[in-house]
């Protein structure tokens, strides 16, 4: 790593680069955005996270956001509310260079909250002695019963809980609705859809756009 530099609640002049890797390494991951990750930083950090910043023959390569956990344990920063957290190093023949860089003395580098199909730390590295272990494990649900059975003992609770979003929304002049998937076929484009096309999310990028 060229440089470990505090960090507040922005990424400052490596915002730009951030995103870059982000479409470079992701295609432009949302939860990998800076207008993501700087209200996460604003909110959740805690004031001791690390920017950590490589770069090869003058252009920035590598970024990474650190917080120390324990004495000689450094961490992804990853609040709860993100289920996955960034990367952005093409992939892990830089990080060695980082354990001389971190301050005081540092023995191991936990990259928690990552997709096995996407994360540039793979088990089979020459670089660095790997352990895994499984962050979150597919629910599973006894398909005795057809799909509309599934959730109907807590219909009570969920209309409860959907009033509630559609109040928020209506109170921040969000603009929501409500769509139904049915079919198995349509099941992938509305995950697709999910993160990327929240009106909520787009309404925030704006309001981070003319603060900027």
């Amino acid at each position: 790593m060229s440089k470990v530099l505090s960090l507040t609640d922005e990424l400052g002049v490596y915002r730009q680069d951030w995103n870059r890797l982000n479409i470079d390494l992701y295609q432009g991951q949302p939860f990998f955005d800076s207008r993501f990750v700087e209200p996460a930083l604003k909110y959740f950090a805690t004031g001791k996270e690390r920017l950590c910043v490589h770069s090869h023959k003058g252009k920035i390569d590598g970024l990474l956001i650190l917080t120390p956990r324990r004495t000689g344990v450094w961490s992804l920063f990853a609040p709860s509310q993100a289920q996955i957290v960034p990367i952005l190093l093409k992939d892990d023949t830089i990080l060695p260079s980082l354990f001389t860089s971190l301050p005081n003395f540092s023995l191991s580098l936990e990259f928690l909250n990552q997709d096995p199909l996407l994360t540039p730390i793979q088990a089979n590295s020459n670089q660095l002695t790997i352990t895994r272990e499984p962050h979150a494990l597919t629910i599973a649900i006894k398909i005795t019963d057809n799909f509309e059975s599934i959730g109907h003992p807590d219909q009570k609770n969920c209309k409860k809980i959907t009033v509630a979003i559609f109040g928020v929304c209506k109170k921040n002049r969000y603009l929501c609705a409500w769509n139904v998937a049915k079919e198995s076929s349509q099941i992938s484009e509305a995950v697709i859809r999910y993160g990327v096309r929240i009106t909520g999310l787009e309404r925030s990028s704006r309001n981070f756009n003319s603060r900027e």
